[in-house]
């Protein structure tokens, strides 16, 4: 083992295994004279495995023909100092070290046996294990004489494991790609900042803890209420269309690059594609000409309901003119009812496109999205995670305020050209708290802008429970998500998209019939109501597809409408009335052996679970309990045959009941399209409503 320099209590394995965390990383290349000879170097990424006692290391690897051979030593640094080796392109500068911890297998023939490798392919170059990694004698004459290189013309490097060698070493193949933006036109770095001492990290332990001592109060904001932690608070920053790009300052500026709004909204208008810029102008489009139709059918009503004044007037016959003004009065609830689409029509005009009026050409759009009228919508933020290489933890306050817990945290949608790479490793992480027209800084114990190993296991545990799930955004796709899976027993590709997108049900082939695979739309009892189609937990749309589901936007709860807990209809069944799907069911599980105890649940009864869904499942459920309170006799128990298959057809009577006789509930469900329809329950993967969406195939076949 090699001791540190730092604290003596630290010692450093002598391996030359790649870090698996380090596997995929993407890293300059540098150069170091060892024994009189020149090789290369890359660095692994920053480990925190000694951050508790004050100290950060680099693993360095050796290179040469493009290919990693071993790990050779470490450079460490104080955690206070790590803003320190950055350079003014953001990396990292060797001068900023005191020299590197080497291993003592790195002799002087060590290192002429690495440097007269032949030259072969990265995917071809054979490794004789005992010449090129033979023990070898300490050298107590080591010399090390270091340079920085210039990252290889600004060239950094991939490091992906060569599974081609059956090495008991993992040896490395590395990859050139060229950096999309240099740093300094993102960031100037503060020479004068101190950078903040980097936060222990959380135990589950700890985690518990932390509840205990959490206080609630009237002075807390949501995040602590939510997270039940009090050491969250909230930053502001300016109430404009700048909003989402002040946070991202405001979080770096923590570390000492500073940038600003304007610098990043033009690294965003750079990134704009004629493929971004036409689904852009098409989602306009589409809200510009049903926005023109409406004002055309408003300017019909006014012309009509002028036409119906004067004819009032004209008309001296009472009978005529009470028709007229009947007439008059239905004109003026249809206006309204036009008005408020239009109004809504254009509200969602604002949250899809913002304001395009003016757009003609790509070019106008850079320019406008360099405005403070461009709002950051979900291409934006996913385009600059991957610019920044920061991930957005974004929670949703209006699911807060709206009591949809499950929907509080938002997974984030995937950018396309991560997705391609199949990894994503962010340097940063960064917690932002969204309103629905606002985004705000979310703090913990003063940080504003993380390292994994600093994020609160809460919130760890909250991204794996729901986002490295069925419901997944970009999470799956970050190793450091993935290995704390599977500390926590958890497969970590459960959450990974599935190529031809089966979500492992048993459905029958011919159901695949009801829904496309895109989109895929989320909906239970307590779903935001906020977000668009597609926008939800745990759902996906392509954006092509998003002016199709226009109509589907206009009914604020649609999402909870379809779920069989929704009692804002009246359905008719057995010759009797019921509140939801759910009050039927429960009367059906209990018709056969309990009758009168079944017409409990029906809307012509007086019982207290009628009308109240919720209180309804609690009087069927296993206790027959609602909380402490006794609302079904111990002795009346479920039929027999319900569970055997009976529920099935009960289920898809009364589906059919809620979707034919109540028009505005027939409308939602047909203004899902072919899109899949997924029931979430919590603790369980989403499944397929195949009954539900059979029952919007047969509405279809009966439409003319």
């Amino acid at each position: 083992m090699v001791s540190s320099k730092i604290n003596d209590s630290i010692h450093y394995v002598e391996t030359r295994k790649i870090d698996p965390e380090d596997k995929g990383y993407a890293s300059s290349v540098y150069e170091m004279t060892i024994h009189g000879e020149t090789v290369e170097f890359v660095l692994g990424k920053q480990k925190y495995t000694y951050s508790g006692k004050n100290v950060l290391y680099f693993p360095i690897y050796l290179v040469n023909n493009n290919r990693t051979h071993a790990q050779i030593g470490v450079y460490e640094i104080e955690n206070n100092h790590a803003i320190d080796v950055l350079d003014k392109d953001g990396d990292i500068d060797l001068d900023g070290f005191d020299e590197p911890l080497m291993f003592s297998f790195v002799t002087e023939e060590f290192i002429k046996r690495m440097n007269a490798a032949p030259e072969k392919s990265a995917e071809s170059m054979p490794v004789d294990r005992e010449e090129a990694f033979a023990e070898e004698e300490d050298d107590d004459h080591l010399h090390v004489a270091m340079k920085k290189s210039s990252p290889s013309c600004e060239q950094t490097i991939d490091l992906d494991v060569d599974t081609s060698l059956d090495n008991e070493m993992d040896v490395i193949t590395l990859e050139k790609k060229t950096k999309g933006h240099n740093a300094t036109s993102i960031f100037e770095i503060d020479s004068h900042h101190k950078t903040a001492a980097l936060l222990k990290q959380e135990t589950e332990e700890d985690a518990v803890e932390l509840k205990k001592a959490y206080k609630k109060s009237s002075k807390n904001n949501w995040i602590e209420n939510f997270m039940k932690n009090n050491n969250y608070d909230i930053l502001e920053v300016e109430s404009n269309g700048d909003c989402f790009f002040a946070v991202l300052r405001e979080a770096f500026k923590q570390n000492g690059q500073i940038t600003t709004v304007a610098k990043l909204r033009n690294i965003l208008a750079e990134e704009v594609t004629d493929s971004v810029f036409q689904e852009h102008m098409k989602l306009y489009k589409g809200f510009q000409t049903e926005i023109d139709e409406l004002d055309k059918e408003l300017e019909s009503m006014q012309s009509t309901n002028v036409l119906y004044k004067k004819r009032a007037k004209k008309n001296d016959n009472k009978q005529i003119r009470d028709e007229i003004i009947n007439e008059t009065q239905k004109l003026k609830e249809q206006y309204k009812q036009k008005s408020a689409e239009k109004k809504q029509a254009e509200s969602l005009k604002n949250e899809y496109v913002g304001y395009m009026k003016d757009i003609k050409t790509i070019e106008d759009y850079r320019e406008y999205i360099k405005t403070s009228q461009f709002w950051a919508d979900t291409w934006a933020i996913s385009t600059l995670e991957r610019v920044l290489n920061v991930k957005i933890i974004i929670f949703s306050e209006k699911s807060y305020d709206e009591k949809s817990l499950d929907s509080v945290l938002n997974c984030g949608e995937i950018n396309s050209e991560l997705q391609e790479t199949g990894a994503f490793n962010p340097d940063f992480y960064i917690m932002t708290t969204y309103s629905g027209n606002h985004y705000r800084l979310i703090t913990y114990k003063a940080k504003r802008i993380f390292k994994f190993s600093e994020i609160p296991y809460g919130v760890k545990v909250l991204i794996i429970n729901k986002c490295l799930e069925k419901n997944a955004g970009i999470y799956w796709l970050i190793q450091d998500f993935r290995n704390m899976k599977t500390k926590l027993g958890f497969n970590p590709d459960s959450g990974k998209p599935l190529e031809d997108d089966d979500d492992d049900d048993d459905d029958d082939e011919n159901d695949k019939d009801l829904y496309d695979k895109s989109p895929k739309f989320m909906f239970h009892a307590k779903s935001e109501n906020s977000a668009k189609p597609g926008k939800g937990s745990g759902e996906s749309i392509v954006q092509s597809e998003r002016n199709d589901y226009i109509d589907l936007a206009k009914n604020k709860e649609w999402r909870r409408k379809l779920d069989d807990m929704w009692s804002g209809v009246v359905m008719e069944i057995d010759g009797r009335k019921w509140a939801s799907v759910e009050h039927y069911l429960q009367y059906a599980k209990f018709k056969k052996g309990f009758p009168d105890f079944a017409m409990m649940f029906s809307l012509d009864s007086n019982s207290e679970f009628a009308t109240d869904a919720e209180i309804a499942a609690h009087a069927g459920s296993e206790t027959g309990k609602h909380g402490k309170k006794i609302l079904r006799p111990k002795h009346v128990k479920p039929d027999a045959d319900y569970a055997l298959g009976r529920y099935t057809e009960e289920r898809k009577l009364a589906l059919r009941a809620k979707f034919t006789q109540n028009e505005d509930m027939k409308q939602i469900l047909l203004a899902t399209k072919r899109a899949q329809l997924l029931h979430f329950t919590r603790r369980e993967p989403p499944k397929l409503d195949i009954l539900l969406m059979r029952i919007r195939q047969e509405l279809y076949q009966k439409m003319p």
